[in-house]
């Protein structure tokens, strides 16, 4: 194989895993919008503590992603809640 044939298989590959790579933050991301929405419908519907779980759980996929793309401000608003949304559920069962 050529050196040239060769830069052009390796450099698709990178591109190819990348692109796989960017497909699953974005389930990751469209996931935890649903989750957060979720979250918030059940909140306004006095629903708990559902609520604060599955909107926990959007918020941690959020953190998730900002963390994949290292996206800070996703991370410091998302991550920041988690401490929340977990004082919430322990205050709930205690």
């Amino acid at each position: 194989m050529s050196a040239d044939k060769h830069h052009r298989l390796s450099s698709w590959t990178a591109n190819r895993q990348e692109s796989r790579k960017m497909d699953k933050i974005k389930v990751i991301k469209w996931a935890s919008t649903a989750a957060v929405l979720t979250g918030i419908a059940l909140t306004n519907l006095n629903i708990y503590p559902v609520n604060i779980m599955i909107h926990g759980a959007g918020a941690t996929g959020w953190t998730l992603a900002g963390y994949l793309t290292k996206d800070r401000a996703l991370l410091t608003n998302f991550c920041l809640q988690l401490p929340l949304f977990l004082f919430g559920i322990v205050n709930y069962f205690l």
